[in-house]
């Protein structure tokens, strides 16, 4: 089925995707505005590199919550519009299946919880990701992906898993025409860049955490996220240990059990369509297409941020597909179902009745958003909540 109106469609879909932002989008929480802090101002160490290069301006005023607040509002903002040229592309495409995959994709938990996670090292890196992505010279892309690898790594070390498979793909779908020689060693290239960087970063803590601990809240002015200094004293197996002693929680597999209802069906949607799209590719590219979106999946072993993990699969997700749909991969079959239209409209009705808590038990926000209301009425009466420090 063809659609011929694409800008009244574009202008929906712009409102969907903003509302669902508004969803989820609320003041960075302390765990992110101490990570932003972390430094090398006492050795080299994992998460770092963000808070090192403000650092090196000298002025108090970049180790404030008010900056960081400010600057986390900005990186989201960008964020979200480079998700709205992903989302202009698939409707560009006059395909009713592809604009209503933009339609789902705009309001899902996916999107809602990146709102949620404003102040999160993971948005920079999502949005060096998405530029990359959208470099149609495969050179240039090929050198931004070895640029901004080690640069994420640097940055959180979970980014190599979320974002080093969609960029490979994007370099493996691109790069058939070169002789296999090249395409290989571009490829163990990049693979290796990002393998050295991760292990440069793995493991790497400090030996005195509550030194680091009271040099940040000196120069921030306040008390920190003390659990947030743990992870330089946690090895990789004690990370895992930790994770899986929550996972005995009822409470925590509860609220498993409450994102996976809000994020698997849509993903499961992707990956049928993504497995359609590949049914003529080669096995390797096929197999590769279906487990980029699940890679995020894994850090479930690691760490207990289910709901983090179940959106950037989401994310992922949407990514691939459309990698394939911008390169003339399609789903002839599935164009005819009824059955499929039918599930896609179900799973938009889904997306706006769902109600799940976020972090620091914080619930998703309906219209008219009470939570933003009282935010404005505050500020009008002369509050800053810029630079109230949050409880968590």
């Amino acid at each position: 089925m063809q659609i011929k109106d694409t800008r009244t469609l574009r202008l929906g879909l712009f409102g969907v995707l903003i509302i669902t932002v508004f969803r989820g989008v609320r003041f960075p929480n302390l765990w992110s505005y101490t990570h932003f802090l972390f430094n090398y101002d006492l050795g080299f160490i994992k998460r770092g590199l963000v808070g090192s290069i403000f650092s090196l301006f000298g002025n108090p005023y970049f180790s404030s919550y008010e900056f960081f607040t400010f600057l986390s509002i900005f990186v989201l903002m960008v964020d979200v519009l480079l998700i709205w040229l992903f989302l202009k592309d698939l409707i560009k495409e006059n395909d009713l299946i592809a604009t209503a995959i933009a339609f789902l994709f705009a309001s899902s938990m996916g999107i809602a919880f990146l709102a949620h996670m404003i102040g999160y090292l993971d948005l920079i890196g999502l949005g060096l990701t998405m530029l990359t992505l959208r470099i149609k010279n495969v050179k240039i892309r090929m050198i931004s992906a070895l640029i901004i690898l080690p640069v994420m790594i640097l940055m959180h070390e979970v980014q190599f898993v979320i974002y080093f498979p969609v960029l490979f793909l994007s370099l493996l779908f691109d790069s058939r025409q070169w002789t296999i020689r090249n395409r290989v060693m571009v490829l163990v290239c990049i693979s290796l860049v990002a393998g050295i960087s991760m292990l440069s970063v793995l493991d790497r803590g400090l030996e005195d955490k509550d030194r680091m601990a009271q040099h940040l809240e000196e120069k921030a002015g306040h008390s920190l996220r003390e659990t947030a200094f743990e992870i330089f004293n946690w090895s990789t197996k004690d990370n895992i240990k930790v994770t899986w002693d929550a996972w005995s929680k009822a409470v925590v597999k509860r609220k498993m059990l409450d994102s996976m209802l809000v994020t698997m069906p849509l993903l499961i949607l992707l990956l049928l369509l993504i497995w359609e799209m590949t049914s003529k590719s080669p096995t390797y590219l096929r197999v590769f297409s279906i487990l980029a979106p699940i890679a995020p999946l894994l850090l479930h072993i690691v760490a207990w941020d289910h709901a983090r993990w179940n959106a950037f699969s989401v994310l992922v997700s949407f990514f691939i597909f459309w990698l394939l749909k911008t390169r003339v991969y399609d789903y002839t079959k599935l164009k005819k179902s009824q059955n499929l239209l039918i599930y896609m409209a179900f799973l938009l009705f889904l997306n706006g009745a769902s109600y799940i808590p976020f972090f620091d038990e914080r619930n998703i926000q309906s219209f008219p958003y009470k939570g933003h209301q009282d935010w404005i009425i505050e500020t009008i009466e002369g509050k800053d909540p810029f630079s109230e420090m949050p409880i968590y």
